[in-house]
């Protein structure tokens, strides 16, 4: 009572103690450190699943001996949905590729017997000249080869892969990084590292690359080919398989084949669901 009636006697003559200033620095850094810590156990608590859900989608943190991550910005659950329903309509159509920043998003085909059918049909086997965005049956399907390539029409409207030799100007390089593979399995995210022209020759007959040795060969030798042909390249990105191969056309000579190759950087499992695990 002493003691209260001291700090009473303070403040009506209107003095400030060194002491009360002390206790109140003592009891605002104990609330925030109490804050603080509530906090931290709430975030674990909320992260601490196995499977996180985005969106429409639940990511599974198995790795499948390939790089992972849980990265939102790339998984769009209309996309998947899109792919799935096209799927179950269109059997060839098997995965979905967007380039951000171009005009490049579309499903991607691949005929059973017939290479070349997608270069004149579209998905639902009418002739056009557009074509689709397919790939051969030399690759399987599940973008686990060392090279995949996927081919499309460089067309005068920029689509199909008309807006690829936007990736001829440097600036724009520079500024557009990745390639997004979206499968009914999971969701595949490529680094861009490379754009060059090259001989009009089918790239995956006329080199070794479903050798090790062979894949690895033709990595090192991207920057020969970049320069010979006034490419682009990051330097900073590491060659190594798998890579995917975007091909079409090359503006002006149609003799050469304009090339943009992307380095696989991570996957993201996904499966549809409504409800979270764990």
């Amino acid at each position: 009572m002493l003691f209260f009636n001291y700090y009473i006697a303070i403040i009506v003559e209107g003095e400030v103690s060194k002491y009360l200033k002390y206790f109140v620095r003592i009891l605002c850094v104990f609330l925030l450190g109490i804050s603080i810590f509530m906090a931290f156990n709430f975030n674990r608590g909320q992260g601490s699943s196995v499977n996180h859900i985005i969106g429409d989608f639940i990511m599974d943190d198995s790795s499948d001996n390939e790089p992972t991550d849980e990265k939102k910005d790339f998984i769009n659950s209309e996309t998947y949905n899109e792919l799935k329903r096209l799927h179950e309509k269109y059997s060839d159509v098997y995965a979905w590729i967007e380039v951000p920043g171009t005009k490049i998003d579309y499903p991607i085909l691949q005929h059973e017997t017939d290479d070349e059918f997608y270069l004149h049909h579209d998905m639902e086997g009418d002739e056009n000249i557009y074509g689709s965005i397919y790939t051969e049956s030399i690759n399987n399907k599940d973008f686990k080869d060392p090279n995949t390539v996927i081919y499309g029409h460089n067309m005068r409207d920029e689509s199909m892969f008309g807006s690829l030799k936007w990736f001829e100007d440097k600036d724009f390089f520079d500024q557009h990084l990745d390639v997004i593979i979206t499968t009914l399995e999971d969701v595949r995210i490529y680094r861009i590292v490379a754009e060059y022209r090259f001989t009009d020759d089918h790239l995956l007959k006329n080199q070794d690359m479903f050798t090790r040795q062979g894949i690895t060969t033709y990595l090192k030798k991207i920057p020969e080919y970049v320069a010979e042909s006034g490419g682009q390249m990051r330097e900073d990105v590491e060659r190594k398989e798998p890579i995917i191969t975007l091909s079409s056309c090359a503006s002006g000579d149609n003799s050469y084949r304009l090339l943009v190759q992307a380095v696989l950087e991570r996957v993201v499992k996904v499966g549809q669901t409504g409800e979270k695990n764990g």
